[in-house]
């Protein structure tokens, strides 16, 4: 899996790294991070296993797949993804972020959803972007109305209800 490195005005989203794994558990170890995700693993060889994964096993097509979301000084902040749904028929693109508590409040999850978007449409040329948040993940949905994604019911998604959002090009 190869993305390429996406830069906002306070952000750096760029391909995993080996190194990443104790960055990502110290966001798993929020549990308002973790409590609307599936995987809620908090060990760091589970995350080290996982980062190895994605960078060893994920297939995705050019410009899809995972990011991680630092700050400028490399410090990491949160993650995003826009791969292919495992979770959707047809495989249609789906886009998935979460980012530090102690950054919430500042638009940085919108920055870097924005970006990913962006890539999404002007570089992947995808047609359209699904998001599946779940129900009680009142932050997400707002991001998610306010970036323009539309309300196209709800499902269950890993392991949990989610709303099935899109937003067409």
């Amino acid at each position: 899996m190869l993305v390429p490195t996406l830069a906002t005005e306070r952000l750096v989203l760029r391909q995993f790294r080996e190194s990443d794994a104790a960055g990502l558990c110290r966001l798993a170890l929020h549990p308002e991070i973790t409590r609307f995700l599936a995987n809620r693993s908090v060990d760091l060889r589970a995350h080290a296993a996982a980062v190895r994964t994605m960078l060893t096993d994920e297939v995705y097509p050019d410009g899809l797949g995972s990011w991680v979301v630092t700050e400028p000084d490399g410090l990491i902040v949160g993650r995003g993804h826009l791969r292919p749904s495992s979770q959707l028929p047809g495989l249609p693109a789906e886009i998935g972020w979460f980012l530090s508590p102690d950054r919430w409040g500042r638009g940085l999850a919108r920055e870097a959803t924005e970006a990913l978007i962006r890539h999404g449409f002007d570089t992947v040329r995808l047609p359209a972007i699904w998001a599946l948040v779940h129900e009680d993940n009142i932050p997400s949905l707002g991001l998610a109305k306010r970036l323009g994604f539309q309300d196209s019911g709800s499902g269950e998604h890993y392991g949990a209800t989610h709303r099935r959002l899109v937003l067409l090009r």
